[in-house]
């Protein structure tokens, strides 16, 4: 191509080029948007004061108050058994079980009572004996009277010639015997308190042998003392028995006790501040935990249903248990076959398994938030304008799924209870109420 003819192609490729600038330079760039703050939904509660009662799980067995033991008292052949002896029967208060042969009691009893009557004899017979040499001691002495006379009247006569000395001496004579006839009574007399004293010692040995033949006779039948159910029978009728052999146990069934085993934090919240300090000053000299307002509920939890027993905090154990560091605690329920008795509950039976709730004296105005709402000791709050607000709380106690607060947050503030990762002092929040779907 000629240069000229090249000339003719540069000025459209310039004009073009212009074009292309111009329509550039021309252009408006995009439209900027601002960016718009976004906001977090969350789930709120309003805070509100409420009175919390205390509350505290654990768990047991049932046992009995009280046991009995029937010990055989006396040796013998079993004469008689009771047909609710067996084990397991609930047996009445005051129902004969069994009675020992008790012929040998019984023939014991018939010799001593003779020989007490034989003493009883003796020491009338004494009192009469007594009642005798008294009468006559007088009469004799009465005797030594007229022979003193006699003897001064001879000795008067003897030294005016008128009697002789034989006559003297016979009245002597006469009057030393009654003499001797006066002392022997009054020795006799002096003798006779011994002697009562000496029968009245007999006598009361005799008694003595005899209230335990007649207790032995009492002993050779076994009575319950109270309604109770027959845990073990070790006698059959017939059978010989020994002393301090233990022919059957029982137990009360009119008081079961159920000891929990707690965690030292778990029962501190039960008791108001002011009752721990009276609690530690009373451990020295005994607590009347009555005063202190527990009370108590015990439950056997079955598939499908669930029994309860109003029961009373009786008393604390006396230490904590080996490895677990817990202390346990007794509850009473009385009355405990009661309910099976008008088809309501079942009886608390020895060794049935139950859950023991313990309930303490309420606290009164006190705030309370989920336990999960509070994180590393600190609780989101819904501020003003629906800005995050990270505050810390101070925590009374934990009782479930709920934490009771001692500080931190007022009445009315509205607390997050949703999760929120990340969260940022601040950030913007869309509250929606706790109760609504997620």
């Amino acid at each position: 191509m000629s240069l000229p003819r090249k000339l003719l192609v540069l000025p459209p490729v310039v004009v073009g080029v212009a074009v292309v600038i111009f329509l550039v330079k021309r252009r408006e760039g995009p439209a900027r948007e601002e960016a718009a703050e976004i906001s977090r939904a969350v789930r709120v509660a309003t805070v509100e004061k409420r009175d919390v009662v205390p509350r505290v799980i654990g768990y047991g067995t049932v046992r009995p108050a009280r046991n009995w033991s029937a010990v055989a008292e006396i040796a013998g052949r079993v004469a008689e058994v009771s047909p609710l002896l067996k084990e397991g029967e609930v047996v009445p208060a005051g129902h004969t079980l069994l009675r020992i042969d008790d012929t040998d009691a019984r023939l014991e009893v018939a010799r001593l009572r003779a020989d007490a009557d034989g003493y009883g004899a003796q020491l009338a017979k004494l009192e009469l004996t007594g009642k005798n040499v008294e009468t006559l001691l007088l009469v004799e002495k009465r005797s030594l009277e007229l022979a003193e006379r006699e003897a001064d009247r001879l000795d008067a006569l003897a030294k005016r010639g008128s009697a002789t000395a034989t006559e003297v001496d016979a009245q002597r004579r006469v009057l030393l015997t009654q003499r001797t006839a006066v002392v022997n009574l009054e020795n006799s007399l002096r003798l006779l308190p011994s002697e009562r004293d000496q029968l009245q010692a007999q006598l009361k040995a005799t008694e003595a042998r005899l209230a335990r033949a007649q207790r032995d006779v009492e002993r050779a039948v076994l009575v319950t003392p109270f309604p109770c159910r027959i845990e073990e029978v070790n006698v059959e009728a017939t059978q010989s028995v020994s002393v301090g052999q233990t022919l059957a146990t029982a137990y009360d069934i009119r008081l079961a006790e159920v000891e929990a085993r707690l965690a030292l934090e778990q029962g501190r919240h039960l008791f108001h501040p002011e009752a721990r300090r009276d609690v530690m000053r009373d451990m020295v000299e005994g607590v009347d935990w009555s005063r202190l307002g527990i009370q108590a509920t015990v439950r056997l939890r079955l598939p499908g249903q669930t029994f309860a027993w109003e029961a009373r905090f009786a008393r604390a154990a006396p230490g904590l248990a080996a490895g677990t560091r817990a202390v346990g605690v007794v509850v009473a329920v009385d009355q405990p076959y009661e309910g099976a008795a008008r088809g309501d509950n079942p009886p608390l039976i020895k060794g049935m398994f139950l859950e023991v709730e313990l309930r303490g004296r309420p606290y009164r105005d006190r705030i309370v938030v989920p336990r999960a709402a509070i994180h590393a000791g600190r609780v989101y709050v819904a501020g003003v304008e629906n800005r995050l607000v990270i505050r810390p709380v101070v925590v009374e106690f934990v009782q479930g799924e709920e934490a009771i607060l001692q500080s931190g947050l007022e009445e009315g503030e509205r607390l997050v209870v949703s999760d929120l990762i990340p969260a940022i002092e601040g950030m913007l929040l869309a509250p929606q109420p706790a109760d609504a779907s997620r």
